[in-house]
C-alpha cells in the first residue's frame, strides 16, 4: 500500500468579531499586502508560518487615533480620553454615557468602527495559532517529511511502511511533539486503511493446502466446483478466498465455459460435406463439394 503524506496544517476557518454597535454579524481580516485588494481573509494562511510572532500585534496605529476635537456636537464636549483604547475593541457596551458624556460616547463608537477588519486581522492570527499549536504540538514549517530510523535507518518515510500494520494504536504518540510528522503520517495511513479497506486483518487470514502451503492463486480444481467446497466455520479463509474467485470469475467471464471443449476436428470444420458430394466440371479447383460465390450456390 503506497499512500503519499497529506499536508499536517489545518486551515481553519475563521472566527467572527461581533460588532453590536455597527450592526455587523461578521468582520473578517483585510491585510493587501496579502490579498492585493479588499477581499477579506477566511481561512488561516499558509504564509502565518513563517511568522514566529504575531505581525499584527503592534497597535500603534489603533492607540494614535486622536479625539477629533470639533465645534460640531458632540465632539464639541470634552473628553479625558485623547485617544483610542485597545481595550474597547474587546467591550461591545459603551463604556460612556450619551447623556452624562456625550465626547466619550462618540468617541469610543468611533473607535470601535475604525478598521475593524484591521484589527481582526490581529485577532484571527492568534487564534489561527493557537489552533495550530494544540492540534499539531512540536509542528515545524516547512513540514518535514516522516523519519523513523527504526524502520526506514537513512531514508524519509513517505509510503506508509508494512511495520505500521502491527500498531493498534499510533506509536508516536507519547512522543508527538518531537515526531509530529511521524504521528500525523501514520494517522493519515491508518485513516485511509478502515476506509478503503474497513474490515482488514493483519496478519492477513491465508488459505493453506492439505500440506499446509498457502494458496496464493485462484485454482483451476475450483471450477469444478458449482457450490463452495470449505466450511465457513472450520475453515474461513479458503472459503472466502473461494468465493471471491468465484465471484471474479462471473464478474469479468460472463461466458466461460468449463470443462474446455475438446480441440475442433475435420467434421466440426467440413461438417458432412467432403465426401457425399461430387466435385464440380465447370470450376478448376481441388477442393471437393459446393462452392459458393457471391452468395449463389454453385453445384
Amino acid at each position: 500500500m503506497s499512500i503519499q503524506d497529506e499536508d499536517p496544517f489545518i486551515l481553519s476557518q475563521v472566527q467572527t468579531f461581533n460588532d453590536t454597535v455597527r450592526s455587523m454579524n461578521e468582520i473578517y481580516c483585510i491585510d493587501k499586502s496579502i490579498s492585493g485588494d479588499d477581499q477579506t481573509l477566511q481561512f488561516c494562511l499558509r504564509a502565518w508560518f513563517d511568522d514566529k510572532t504575531n505581525p499584527y500585534s503592534d497597535m500603534t496605529w489603533y492607540t494614535s487615533i486622536p479625539y477629533p476635537s470639533s465645534e460640531v456636537a458632540p465632539y464639541n464636549e470634552t473628553c479625558e480620553v485623547s485617544f483610542c483604547d485597545e481595550d474597547w475593541l474587546e467591550n461591545d457596551l459603551n463604556l460612556f454615557s450619551e447623556d452624562t458624556n456625550a465626547g466619550c460616547h462618540a468617541f469610543y463608537d468611533y473607535c470601535r468602527g475604525y478598521e475593524p477588519s484591521r484589527y481582526q486581522c490581529k485577532v484571527f492570527w492568534g487564534y489561527c495559532r493557537t489552533e495550530q499549536d494544540s492540534r499539531n504540538p512540536g509542528w515545524k514549517y516547512p513540514r518535514e517529511n516522516c523519519r523513523d530510523t527504526s524502520i526506514s535507518p537513512t531514508e524519509d518515510i513517505v509510503t506508509c511502511p508494512m511495520e505500521w500494520l502491527n500498531n493498534t494504536v499510533n506509536p508516536y504518540t507519547d512522543k508527538r511533539e518531537q515526531n509530529e510528522s511521524c504521528y500525523n503520517f501514520w494517522n493519515y495511513c491508518r485513516n485511509e486503511l478502515d476506509e478503503i479497506y474497513p474490515e482488514w486483518e493483519y496478519p492477513r487470514p491465508t488459505c493453506n493446502d492439505d500440506n499446509g502451503i498457502e494458496i496464493e492463486t485462484c485454482q483451476i480444481a475450483w471450477l469444478d466446483n458449482e457450490t463452495n467446497p470449505y466450511d465457513s466455520t472450520t475453515n474461513p479463509e479458503c472459503y472466502e478466498f473461494w468465493d471471491f474467485c468465484r465471484l471474479e470469475l462471473l464478474t469479468k467471464h460472463e461466458r466461460y465455459v468449463w470443462p474446455l471443449p475438446a480441440e475442433p476436428t475435420v467434421d466440426d470444420l467440413l461438417p458432412g460435406y467432403c465426401c457425399l458430394d461430387i466435385p464440380t466440371e465447370d470450376r478448376t479447383t481441388k477442393f471437393w463439394g459446393y462452392h459458393v460465390s457471391k452468395s449463389i450456390l454453385i453445384v
